[in-house]
């Protein structure tokens, strides 16, 4: 899925912006939602799985949650990995703010 997506994003530069008259696959998700998706999978750390400095807020931690929730709610969401991404966020959300009311 993601090797069509990006396929289709190079024809589509190529072609200075206009979408090659081949018949593409019906993609429901966009590129940052994927990004967003890698980066939970990919980083360790519930500060860089958010996107956030380790000096932030609690209200930082609740602003970036936000922001990706509805980037990745399963519901909204047709991005392959959504779900399982969805609750890296969840997870990361909550040990975060756990370690702001210690």
């Amino acid at each position: 899925m993601f090797d069509s997506l990006f396929s289709a994003l190079i024809d589509t530069n190529e072609n200075g912006g206009t979408l090659p008259s081949t018949n593409l696959p019906n993609i429901n998700f966009t590129i940052e939602q994927v990004e967003a998706i890698n980066r939970l999978r990919n980083h360790k750390d519930n500060y860089e799985r958010l996107g956030l400095r380790h000096n932030c807020s609690k209200e930082d931690v609740l602003t970036a949650y936000k922001r990706l929730a509805k980037l990745l709610h399963p519901d909204k969401s047709d991005a392959p990995g959504s779900e399982d991404a969805f609750k890296l966020l969840l997870n990361a959300k909550t040990e975060l703010l756990n370690r702001f009311e210690k």
